[in-house]
């Protein structure tokens, strides 16, 4: 998605952005290394957290199909849904091709009514030099890049660029326990 036609669909619909659901995934297929990551916002406030687990030694079909049936058991409808938008090059190495079948999964999963991709040099912007990346944390990131740029467009005070969160999930996992967000 080119920057133009994300600004373009922040701008149409940052009223919903800031008043809505906002579903925010930093997507994986599931490994040792990386689980899929997500951030719940609502009303412009990250509500809750965390990260799908996956049985990491699974076949790729499995663990994609077990995170697009987790994302719809834990998240009902929402109005907007943002992921990382991966960018494929020339000779791009088959972990880039598993990260594409990660958002295809998310995309297909989230019943949203607008779909954003966000590239990651722009929400690596609102995180600090001291930022200790994990999968949890870069959703909320990407959140916080569209709820950031939405505010510009709603013509609300000159936002500062919000920072990071360090533990953003601590006591709101039990919120899913009792059910869809």
């Amino acid at each position: 998605m080119r920057v133009n036609t994300f600004r373009a669909l922040i701008r149409a619909n940052f009223q919903s952005i800031l008043t809505g659901k906002l579903l925010a995934i930093d997507p994986s297929v599931g490994s040792r290394s990386s689980l899929p990551g997500w951030a719940y916002f609502e009303s412009g406030k990250l509500v809750a957290s965390g990260v799908i687990q996956v049985a990491v030694n699974n076949s790729l079909q499995a663990r994609l199909r077990e995170i697009s049936e987790k994302l719809r058991e834990q998240f009902g409808p929402v109005d907007v849904l943002a992921v990382e938008d991966i960018r494929v090059w020339r000779g791009a190495r088959s972990m880039v091709v598993s990260l594409l079948k990660g958002v295809g999964a998310a995309l297909c999963s989230v019943d949203a009514k607008v779909c954003l991709e966000v590239i990651p040099q722009a929400w690596h912007g609102l995180v600090g030099d001291d930022y200790e990346k994990s999968d949890e944390k870069d959703a909320i990131a990407i959140g916080e890049y569209v709820l950031y740029v939405a505010r510009q467009y709603a013509g609300t005070k000159k936002q500062n660029k919000p920072s990071s969160r360090s533990g953003a999930s601590t006591g709101r996992n039990s919120q899913l326990r009792a059910g869809k967000l």
